[in-house]
């Protein structure tokens, strides 16, 4: 594993900055591709994602973006979950963060969430840097690619690790990686994607300290997928099923929810 300098920064915009005790905080990430949402409650974690992966021919396909991480945390993925080259080039291959993440699950069922934020991001940071090490990044030099969000309990503390991974300056440089570890309050929301009308949903639940975040971020995604909203976000925001919802609680750990 190549070395890479992670930098441990706040790099999620926070809308508001309430006081402990009234309303929770809304943490936003712009993403194109794809929509991820945790909710902190007082019994643990709802995450709800949406399927999309935009292909390099401009289709859209599906992906499995939302994983359970052993029994008590999850990971979910957000921005380009597959990285391809353009259609017509003589040689094709693919970045496609998605397998990854299955792969190295797969082989570590027993993981917790500390050892998967370090391994997972050890294997993705390593087949990115191989990926990118033949191929130059063009205008999209710095840009934001993808990122993956790490939700769920350590030593019985609530956690969200986000990890986000921007394409390299030059030809054969690393990728550029940014971490960020934010403090869990209870009706704390984070936003992944670029949904205008997701966004002004949960800020209103937000203020209210609302915390019933199941149907509200099933309603959330399935807002952002309606045509009204796909025109009103344009090309901004890619959403599409199918869409995953799971809960994390200290007692019965990770479950899927019915979307």
């Amino acid at each position: 594993m190549k070395k890479i300098a992670f930098l441990v920064l706040f790099v999620i915009s926070r809308i508001g900055s309430p006081a402990m005790g009234s309303a929770g905080t809304l943490y936003t990430a712009p993403a194109r591709v794809g929509l991820v949402l945790v909710g902190a409650t007082a019994d643990g974690f709802v995450l709800a994602v949406d399927g999309s992966s935009l292909n390099a021919d401009g289709r859209i396909s599906q992906e499995q973006k939302l994983f359970p991480v052993g029994r008590r945390a999850a990971v979910a993925i957000f921005g380009a979950v597959s990285v391809q080259d353009p259609v017509g080039a003589q040689v094709r291959g693919e970045l496609n963060v998605s397998r990854i993440v299955d792969a190295w699950l797969k082989a570590h069922p027993e993981t917790d969430l500390a050892a998967a934020d370090h391994g997972l991001n050890s294997e993705i940071a390593g087949a990115a840097n191989q990926f990118f090490s033949t191929r130059d990044p063009g205008a999209a030099r710095g840009a934001f690619k993808f990122g993956v969000v790490l939700a769920g309990f350590a030593d019985g503390k609530r956690v969200v690790n986000t990890t986000r991974y921007f394409m390299p300056a030059a030809k054969g440089r690393p990728v550029r990686v940014e971490r960020t570890s934010t403090p869990v309050r209870d009706s704390d929301v984070w936003v992944f994607g670029n949904s205008a009308g997701v966004r002004e949903m949960l800020s209103r639940a937000v203020q209210k300290r609302e915390s019933g975040y199941a149907m509200l971020f099933r309603d959330a995604i399935n807002l952002a997928e309606t045509p009204e909203n796909r025109r009103r976000d344009g090309r901004k925001a890619v959403v599409a099923p199918p869409n995953r919802l799971a809960i994390i609680t200290p007692n019965d750990g990770f479950l899927w929810r019915q979307e």
